[in-house]
C-alpha cells in the first residue's frame, strides 16, 4: 500500500502557526479595549468633579450663572427649589430645602430646610410671591 499524506507537514505548521497568532491578536485586542477603557473611565471622573450651568469653567461644584453673569438681573436668574403646601411629611436629608407656599398650621409661608428633626424657617421678611 501507498503511503499517502493528506496535509504535509509545512501545511500543518502554517496553520497552528495562524491559529495561534490570532488567538493572540484577540488577547491582545481585548486586552487594550480594557485599558482603554478603564483610561476613559479615570478621566472622565476627574473631569465630571465640577458641574457648570451657563459658564465653561465652574468654580464651585456646582457654578449656576445668571443670563448677565456679575451684570443686571433678568426675570429669569435665580434657582427655583420645590414648592410644597403643608410641612407635615419629615425630610429625608440634613439641608433639604423647601418653600411653602402658604400658611400651614403653625408654619408660616417662606423657606424650610429639614435639620435631621424638624423643619425650621430660614427666617427673613415674608413675601406675597408663591
Amino acid at each position: 500500500m501507498k503511503n499517502t499524506k493528506l496535509f504535509s507537514l509545512k501545511q500543518v505548521n502554517v496553520r497552528s502557526i495562524n491559529t495561534h497568532a490570532n488567538h493572540c491578536n484577540a488577547f491582545i485586542r481585548k486586552l487594550i479595549n480594557r485599558i482603554l477603557l478603564l483610561a476613559f473611565t479615570l478621566v472622565g471622573i476627574g473631569t465630571f468633579s465640577q458641574m457648570g450651568i451657563n459658564t465653561p469653567t465652574p468654580e464651585t461644584t456646582l457654578d449656576i450663572r445668571g443670563t448677565n453673569h456679575l451684570g443686571a438681573v433678568t426675570a429669569k436668574d435665580g434657582i427655583l427649589v420645590p414648592r410644597v403646601n403643608d410641612l407635615t411629611v419629615n425630610g429625608t436629608v440634613n439641608g433639604q430645602l423647601v418653600y411653602l407656599i402658604a400658611d400651614a398650621g403653625s408654619f408660616s409661608k417662606g423657606f424650610y430646610y429639614w435639620n435631621g428633626s424638624i423643619w425650621s424657617s430660614m427666617g427673613g421678611d415674608k413675601t406675597d410671591d408663591a
